[in-house]
C-alpha cells in the first residue's frame, strides 16, 4: 500500500503540468480543423509529455521501492538504475517539447522573398 501511496504523491506534485498537458491536448483536439498538421504535432506531442511524466514518476518510485527494498540494491546500483531513468524521462520531454515546437511552425506560410 505504501507503494501506491507514494506514486500518488510523487503524481500529485505533477498534477499542475499534468493538467497544462491535458489542457493541451483538448485544445489540440478543439481546434483540429483550423490547422490539423499543428494539431496532430500538439496532440502527440501533449501525450508524449503526459507519459513521459507518468513513466518517470512510477519507474522512479518503483526502482525504490522494488530495487532498493526488497532486492537490497547498493546506493551504487540505485544511482546507476536511477540515473538511466532520469535521462529515458529527460530524452521522452525533450521530444515532446520538439513536437510542440514543430507544431507552432507546421503548416506557416513562408514569407515572401525581398528582391
Amino acid at each position: 500500500m505504501e507503494f501506491i501511496t507514494q506514486i500518488m504523491t510523487r503524481l500529485l506534485w505533477s498534477l499542475p503540468m499534468l493538467l497544462v498537458y491535458g489542457a493541451g491536448a483538448v485544445l489540440a483536439i478543439v481546434f483540429w480543423k483550423r490547422c490539423p498538421r499543428a494539431c496532430l504535432l500538439a496532440l502527440i506531442a501533449c501525450l508524449v509529455l503526459i507519459a513521459g511524466s507518468l513513466f518517470s514518476n512510477v519507474a522512479s518510485t518503483w526502482l525504490f521501492w522494488v530495487a532498493v527494498r526488497r532486492y537490497g540494491w547498493s546506493s551504487k546500483v540505485y544511482t546507476a538504475a536511477s540515473t538511466v531513468i532520469s535521462i529515458a524521462g529527460t530524452v521522452i520531454h525533450a521530444g515532446g517539447i520538439g513536437l510542440l515546437l514543430a507544431a507552432v511552425f507546421a503548416g506557416r506560410p513562408r514569407p515572401a522573398e525581398v528582391l
